[in-house]
């Protein structure tokens, strides 16, 4: 196996037996910022890689996997539990929210 060139990324095994990739991205507030992408196999890991290399590449946004607590909340508290709350309980969720 070649070795990586600059700015590819790069590729290993961890201890726990999934890949691990990882990308420099640049300098945000005087930090290194990294992202990192990890998966079962070498070539799905390498394949989310590409994806991240992609992007940055084209100065897009990179995409995350992660979701907000927010907004995850908020849309349950619409699409879940309301039709199961009464309204002074809804009301008072909606306002932790809000807070």
């Amino acid at each position: 196996m070649t070795r990586r060139g600059p700015q590819e990324g790069t590729i290993y095994q961890r201890q726990d037996g999934r890949w691990a990739a990882g990308v420099h991205l640049g300098y945000a507030g005087g930090k290194r910022v990294r992202k990192w992408v990890i998966a079962a196999t070498r070539r799905e890991v390498a394949d989310k890689l590409a994806v991240v290399l992609r992007a940055r590449d084209e100065s897009r946004p990179i995409p995350d996997q992660r979701q907000k607590v927010g907004p995850f909340l908020r849309r349950w508290l619409d699409e879940t539990a309301q039709p199961t709350l009464r309204a002074s309980t809804y009301s008072s969720y909606d306002t932790i929210l809000k807070l």
